[in-house]
Parts: structure tokens; C-alpha cells; sequence
């Protein structure tokens, strides 16, 4: 039985307030002096790992879903461009002998994969311009967690560029514990699961 896309973007939705919750358990114990600042740092990077791995998983479950039947969508404009049959041969046109897919960049894979397959790439084109490149940026800050190598060090300073940050803030770990002075008390990880968040509700709805 199909389901509705909106179910994809609650279940995000639960995996994110999960890993919040995880966050405040860290900062709870750091208060106490129960666990070191090293503890915490490394707490964040996975937690930020987690989350943007949840996001990309949402991608693809509704990339495949719309295209194979899995899940639907109240929106007319979504439509799909090309029938196959049985649906499921969808998954092994696009992925094409490859083991995975990278869904970001955006601009760069989820775009023209969802034009080539769904009218107008809708609803994967409802992002603006500005989001995507926020989604661009906190790939960025993704890939300096998940890869020490000098591009993604590059691509991250490249993001912090213009931030008045601390020295153990501009490393990845440190960032997303800062607060921006006008966030109101939210550390850059909350702003990013907020932005996620965000995204997913007006892909999946």
C-alpha cells in the first residue's frame, strides 16, 4: 500500500529530535565533568554524520519511492516522466551497476536526476536557490568530518571565511558547537538540523 511522501519527512523528523536529544545528554554530562571537551567534540562529529546520512537516505527513499510506487504525492505536479515495467527495474537504470549513489551536491546529482525521471524534477526543484546552497555548505562541513583530505579542509574554511569564529571554532567539531551571536542560543548544529529539517517538509509535502 502506498504511503503518503509527508511520512517520509515525520520519520526525518524523529531521527533528528533523537539525535537532539543525544547532543543534550553530551552537554549535560560536559557541565558535570563527567566527560572531557574531547568527548563532546567527537560527540558532535558523529552526531552531524548521523544526521546528514538521515538526510541523504531521505533523498533517495523518495527519489525511488515516487518513481516506483512506494510512496504518492497529493501534489498534481508530481508526475513521472517515463514508465517502466515492472517499477522496481527503476533502481537498476539508475544506479547502473554502481553501489551507490551521490545525491550531493545538489545541483550536481539531485537535480538533473530528478528532471531526467519527474516533470520539471518536481518536487526535488522546490528548493531555492539560497537553500540549496546552504545545503551545499553544510555538505561541505559533511565531507571535513568525514574525510581529511586538503579539498574538504579547503571547501570548509571556505564556508567559516567570513565568520567571527574562535580558533577552536574553526575546525568542524568546534563550528558546530559555536552559537552565532544573533541565533538566539542555538549552536550551528541545531541550525543545521533546523535547515534540514526544513528542507525534508517542503520535499515531502
Amino acid at each position: 500500500m502506498p504511503r503518503k511522501i509527508m511520512s517520509l519527512t515525520l520519520t526525518f523528523r524523529k531521527k533528528v529530535l533523537f539525535l537532539e536529544r543525544i547532543r543534550v545528554k553530551f552537554e549535560t554530562l560536559l557541565n558535570r565533568g563527567e566527560i572531557l571537551n574531547d568527548d563532546i567534540q567527537q560527540a558532535y562529529c558523529g552526531l552531524y554524520l548521523d544526521l546528514f546520512t538521515e538526510f541523504e537516505a531521505l533523498l533517495e527513499q523518495l527519489f525511488f519511492g515516487l518513481l516506483e510506487g512506494n510512496y504518492y504525492s497529493s501534489d498534481m505536479l508530481v508526475k513521472k516522466r517515463i514508465k517502466v515495467q515492472p517499477s522496481t527495474m527503476f533502481s537498476e537504470i539508475v544506479f547502473h551497476k554502481r553501489s551507490y549513489l551521490d545525491w550531493l551536491p545538489y545541483s550536481d546529482h539531485t537535480i538533473p536526476r530528478a528532471k531526467l525521471f519527474l516533470d520539471n524534477g518536481y518536487p526535488f526543484t522546490k528548493l531555492s536557490k539560497p537553500q540549496i546552497d546552504r545545503l551545499d555548505d553544510l555538505h561541505k562541513i559533511r565531507n571535513a568530518i568525514a574525510h581529511k583530505s586538503k579539498k574538504a579542509e579547503k571547501d570548509f574554511n571556505n564556508v567559516i571565511i567570513n565568520l567571527t569564529l574562535l580558533p577552536s571554532e574553526r575546525k568542524p567539531a568546534g563550528f558546530l558547537r559555536s552559537i552565532p551571536s544573533s541565533a538566539a542560543g542555538n549552536t550551528q548544529y541545531e541550525i543545521a538540523s533546523g535547515d534540514l529539517l526544513l528542507y525534508s517538509n517542503l520535499l515531502c509535502t
